[in-house]
């Protein structure tokens, strides 16, 4: 509807032409809240128009609004655009709180004029356009949200124009009223239609044009319009782990909860790659549950006060992983307050969301070092030589270096000298000192021994002996093994047995003296078994 303009100052006019009314569309753009001592809160007010041709303008033109007293203070028309000029700024003191629902108390009432600036004039189009900043200081008493602490009374009692054709608070006293130029003709300005689409008040049904009937609460602030305390906007961040042994997978839960007083948009999950000390690449969180899409484009990562959004991540362990004995990382949530560029964040914590509470996510990995060492022999008995092959095998999880196989000169029957067994293949330079001596699990290397028999052995019957294979796991702790002659689980000792072949041969010679008449007997007993006989007769 067309509104009567009135102003504090001599405004000239015209009115236009049937068919040009335009209607201009103002309203509050993104709040911004200064944190600090104390807080300073802006509202933008913006404008367009519906209609964009003939290249409009805004003109001068005459705004009012009342404020909550109470909890605003200082105000400063502050960023008025192209050299626009602010004329006769007049508040009146302590008016209608109680009608606006003014939780501080006291209202203000504003009104003052935008002068335009000729020279640089705002140009107006069907995309809001911003012309200035209503700007206060918050006071310490102010309690949050802060819902509709201004308020634009932008319909108004036309003369004989009852309730249903007008509900607004002040007699022929339009919230804001509009000029508009075109073309850049300065010496014309055109009156509009304005609308305030938000930070407005609605009224009851019972409420008329009479002022003294305003005594008691008749309407409403529209309460959509509300201020969170971004100043103390929060986020908490627990990230949980479970290890999945048999698959080696662990699977990371991520658990974000808006602990401030302040709504946050587009909550993030990322890993720290500079705390993950896993040795593949870092998990990725992925939206599993909760949120609500609160700014409407079409995601569900927005978080009220006290509202939780899970994700979840796994990640397959590696055997470095298992080596370390440990998967240790941290996540970053983080949130942004509408408008802001600037992130609220939180370094997760294994247990609790409050600040401080920051500790990394460490999943500890079973180690079972253990080695197998299996001994077996063959005996040449043309050469005497017992040939002994030590086969040692990782048995456990963790990768086991430095192995080594020694005879244990304890267990060791044989009279000759002990075999010392030498590498022959398999393993891998795992610690990268050069040699190959190290075992994955699951591996296998191969050490090789020879012994010559002696006759004590040969008498004995067979040499029975047992190695010792050693190896480091990763915490620098050994790994031991008594050898078996077939089994890895076993520790019994190799018995080689030399076949005995016991035999005695007996030569029988005589000779006749038949000068003496005396026959003489020559018996030679000889050894013709490879074993030592004893008291021969």
């Amino acid at each position: 509807m067309n509104r009567i303009l009135f102003t504090l100052m001599t405004l000239a006019w015209l009115i236009p032409l049937s068919g040009q009314v335009r209607t201009l569309t103002w309203s509050v753009g993104d709040v911004q809240v200064a944190c600090g001592t104390p807080r300073q809160i802006c509202y933008p007010i913006t404008v367009a128009i519906d209609d964009p041709s003939d290249s409009p303008a805004l003109a001068t033109s005459t705004i009012r609004f009342y404020y909550d007293a109470g909890y605003l203070s200082n105000l400063n028309v502050a960023n008025v655009q192209n050299g626009y000029t602010i004329s006769g700024l007049n508040q009146s003191n302590d008016v209608f709180g109680d009608v606006f629902n003014f939780t501080g108390g006291g209202g203000r009432y504003v009104q003052f004029n935008l002068l335009s600036n000729d020279n640089n004039l705002i140009g107006l189009s069907t995309l809001p356009v911003r012309i200035a900043d209503f700007c206060f200081t918050v006071e310490p008493t102010a309690t949050f949200p802060l819902c509709a602490p201004i308020v634009f009374d932008n319909n108004h009692c036309g003369a004989g124009q009852g309730i249903d054709a007008d509900d607004g608070y002040q007699d022929n006293n339009a919230g804001i009223v509009g000029l508009i130029y075109f073309n850049g003709v300065t010496n014309n300005a055109i009156l509009v239609d304005d609308e305030v689409i938000n930070y407005l008040w609605t009224a009851n049904p019972a409420f008329d044009c009479n002022l003294d009937m305003l005594t008691d609460n008749v309407g409403m602030t529209v309460g959509t319009d509300c201020i969170e305390d971004v100043c103390n906007a929060n986020i908490g961040l627990v990230k949980t782990s479970v290890l999945d042994s048999d698959n080696g997978i662990i699977t990371y839960t991520y658990t974000v909860t808006n602990t401030g007083p302040a709504t946050l948009y587009d909550i993030e999950v990322t890993e720290e790659g500079g705390t993950f000390s896993g040795s593949g690449a870092p998990p990725t969180p992925v939206y599993l549950s909760g949120g609500a899409d609160l700014d409407g484009d079409g995601d569900a990562f927005d978080l009220s006060p006290g509202a939780v959004l899970v994700f979840t991540a796994t990640y397959t362990i590696s055997q470095i992983d298992i080596d370390a004995g440990s998967v240790t990382n941290q996540a970053l949530g983080a949130g942004f307050l509408l408008g802001s560029p600037d992130p609220v964040t939180d370094l997760s914590d294994e247990s609790s969301p409050l600040d401080g509470e920051d500790d990394p996510t460490e999943t500890p990995i079973p180690q079972t070092p253990d080695l197998g060492l299996i001994k077996m022999s063959s005996y040449d008995a043309v050469t005497g030589v017992i040939t002994y092959t030590y086969t040692a095998t990782n048995t456990g999880n963790v990768t086991l270096d430095d192995i080594t196989v020694t005879e244990q000169a304890i267990d060791f029957t044989g009279t000759g000298t002990l075999p010392v067994p030498t590498y022959v293949s398999g393993g891998a330079d795992l610690d990268g000192d050069g040699d190959a001596l190290d075992l994955a699990p699951g591996t296998s290397m191969v050490f090789t021994a020879t012994y010559t028999v002696t006759q004590a052995d040969i008498d004995a019957g067979g040499v029975s002996n047992q190695a010792l294979g050693t190896g480091t796991d990763p915490n620098d702790m050994p790994v031991t093994d008594e050898s078996d002659d077939d089994s890895n689980v076993e520790d019994d000792p190799t018995e080689t047995p030399v076949q005995q072949t016991p035999d005695l041969g007996l030569i029988k010679m005589s000779s006749y003296d038949a000068v003496t008449g005396v026959i003489t007997y020559t018996y030679t007993a000889t050894n013709t078994g490879n074993v030592t006989l004893d008291d021969i007769t």
